[in-house]
């Protein structure tokens, strides 16, 4: 009997244009049944009608329902990162409110990406199957970096917890305002202030 770990890998990666473009069609399809219906009122029948594809063309990339729900959340894991990694690495050298602000913008963005999607892997999906250490350890490393050899001191001596807790803070906040209309500049203003406080 197959593991559950063996289930959520997809059968074969495509290598040709058009079978990529057929993958993409298929998980962004998925993308959508998911936030219509659920994690469990999703299928493959439902996901390869709105693809446009056969169920056999669908399994011939995933053998399961687990392993395309699984390649949704890579893919939103992966596009979360290249959003908050776009120019992170240029704020190293800024003062410390323009370093600040610049983080939490690009987390903001890239935690806003999608959120109803987020919040139907977060908190239907199994645990395992959307892995957010990637983008937790990325957003640490980059205060990190600064905290440590920045231009400026901060107030924090025990840089760890402060890591901890900024990055829940943020992650939270973006994750909180996502849904409720509430204007990202203005969320971003709001958190800049708030993390510049804790720090000075």
């Amino acid at each position: 009997m197959a593991s559950s770990k063996v289930r959520r890998i997809p059968r074969r990666k495509p290598t040709q244009e058009r079978s990529k473009e057929t993958v993409r069609a298929i998980v962004e399809a998925a993308a959508r049944v998911l936030v219509e219906r659920g994690y469990g009122g999703t299928n493959v029948n439902r996901v390869a009608e709105r693809a446009g594809v056969s169920v056999g063309s669908l399994y011939q990339y995933f053998p399961s329902k687990e392993a395309l729900v699984a390649e949704v959340a890579r893919d939103l894991a992966a596009r979360t990162i290249a959003i908050f990694q776009d120019g992170v690495v240029e704020l190293a050298r800024l003062p410390l409110e323009e370093a600040v602000r610049g983080v939490i913008e690009r987390a903001v963005r890239a935690l806003r990406l999608d959120p109803a999607l987020r919040d139907v892997i977060l908190e239907e999906m199994p645990t395992e199957v959307f892995d957010t250490r990637e983008f937790d350890d990325l957003l640490r490393d980059a205060l990190r970096v600064y905290f440590l050899y920045g231009p400026h001191r901060v107030r924090p001596k025990n840089i760890e917890l402060a890591l901890t807790i900024l990055r829940s803070t943020v992650e939270a906040v973006a994750r909180a305002t996502s849904t409720e209309g509430f204007d990202p500049e203005e969320v971003v203003s709001e958190l800049t202030h708030l993390v510049f406080g804790y720090l000075r």
